[in-house]
């Protein structure tokens, strides 16, 4: 799937969200790196220390660009 996009539609970036220690992201960006584009993680988190340590380490070996969104309960 990641393969086709560079050549068939010209992607550059790839994109994905999820919770700080989502699996998928990692995955999504060793996937974008290794087909040669860059990688954008949306990741949500409640706490003070929003992505897991290895997690971090993984996103950040394969270059990838992390925002973090805090979440937490609305009280209404």
């Amino acid at each position: 799937m990641v393969g086709g996009l560079r050549g068939r539609v010209g992607a550059t970036v790839l994109v994905t969200t999820g919770g700080s220690g989502a699996y998928h992201a990692r995955m999504t960006a060793a996937a974008a790196c290794r087909m040669g584009l860059a990688t954008s993680l949306v990741l949500t988190a409640a706490g003070p220390e929003p992505v897991v340590l290895g997690n971090r380490l993984a996103h950040s070996l394969f270059g990838a660009h992390i925002r973090v969104v805090a979440v937490g309960r609305s009280g209404a």
